[in-house]
């Protein structure tokens, strides 16, 4: 879609060490990440990414697209980055390795959080 499949930007999808993901791993991120959604939704997260971020959102959901068959809303996707950047205080952390294991943390995160909240939120 993007152009993002080169080696040098699924690298920083996947870390340093590319390998294939065995299915169970496959399974478990997308149930991590549509579990992470679904916690977004309950809490009626709906932000839609600046235009700013637009790009690297694209890239994000082009990679999860392309990479992991997960169809995510942009929206989505700029919500859960903007998890994992929170963690580092930024308002939007540059796109750099362990991109797929950030959005992973960023949906367990939200996932636990709505968890905690007490049943009449």
């Amino acid at each position: 879609m993007l152009g993002h499949n080169r080696d040098i930007i699924t690298a920083a999808y996947y870390g340093s060490l590319i390998r294939k993901q065995s299915s169970n791993e496959q399974a478990r991120f997308r149930t991590v990440i549509a579990a992470g959604v679904h916690s977004l939704q309950e809490q009626g997260a709906n932000e839609q990414p600046p235009q700013e971020c637009r790009v690297d959102v694209l890239v994000l959901a082009d990679l999860l697209a392309t990479e992991d068959n997960v169809e995510i809303s942009l929206a989505k996707v700029y919500q859960l980055w903007k998890v994992h950047s929170a963690r580092f205080g930024l308002d939007w952390a540059p796109l750099e390795t362990g991109i797929r294991q950030a959005l992973e943390a960023a949906a367990i995160h939200v996932t636990r959080r709505v968890q905690a909240l007490p049943a009449s939120h």
